[in-house]
């Protein structure tokens, strides 16, 4: 008797062992001594056909690379893009610059107010003006301050101060202190140091808001002409 279920034991040991196992099916470690144990999942099996009977493919990468037609794709659009987005950003750091000519400018119109109430009169002396002049190198007769980009004029003479960047940018801004009644250009004006009306100086006079008035001679002792733009009438 004893015999007989030694047999039967060793009889389905040799079974259990010659098995292929996957998952939960494995039997316990016990029934298969120091035999090595089948593997359930593979991961380097690059095609499922290849696989043995019963293993199960845990990770597949298929290496197919891009046609030709979906690079060009993707080139197109971005190209489109690029075409859209970048003169817009052009655009904005251009009017970030040109705010720099505004504050300025109204500076130098806010001091010219409070010179002539104290004075009577306007003057083209800067360092005789309550304003910040720091950055800037004044000329021999005062009435310019200029800067690594451009410059800022008082021009009493034609009753304005402006400020100009010649060097990112090819504009100006001017405020008027009211002298000269019939000058249509009285008020603020944005100029274009440009002779072309339709280049990207000019539309960014009309993007502030400028509506053009007449091509004349915009700075201070130079013979150029540029184009002026009223931005409004009212100071």
């Amino acid at each position: 008797m004893k015999k007989e279920m030694l047999s039967i034991l060793e009889g389905n040991k040799t079974n259990l062992s010659s098995r292929q196992f996957v998952g939960r099916d494995l039997p316990h470690p016990l029934l298969l001594g120091q035999e090595e144990k089948q593997p359930c999942f593979t991961r380097d099996v690059e095609d499922p056909r290849q696989r043995p009977s019963g293993m199960t493919t845990y990770f597949y990468n298929d290496y197919r690379g891009f046609t030709l037609i979906e690079l060009l794709v993707v080139v197109l659009i971005i190209g489109i893009l690029a075409a859209v987005a970048l003169p817009k950003y052009e655009m904005a750091v251009m009017r970030s610059r040109y705010s720099t000519l505004k504050s300025l400018t109204r500076a130098l119109y806010e001091a010219e107010q409070i010179y002539h109430m104290a004075n009577g009169v306007y003057t083209s002396d800067l360092e005789a003006l309550s304003v910040d002049l720091s950055g800037c190198t004044l000329s021999t007769g005062k009435t310019t301050c200029t800067y690594p980009w451009g410059r800022c004029v008082a021009d009493t003479t034609n009753g304005r101060v402006s400020c100009e960047n010649t060097q990112t940018l090819q504009n100006g801004y001017a405020m008027y202190l009211g002298v000269g009644a019939n000058n249509p250009t009285l008020g603020v004006n944005c100029w274009a140091f440009s002779t072309n009306k339709t280049d990207k100086y000019n539309q960014l006079c009309k993007k502030e808001g400028g509506v053009f008035k007449t091509t004349g001679g915009c700075t201070l002792g130079s013979s150029g002409s540029c184009q002026i733009y009223k931005i409004s009438d009212a100071l």
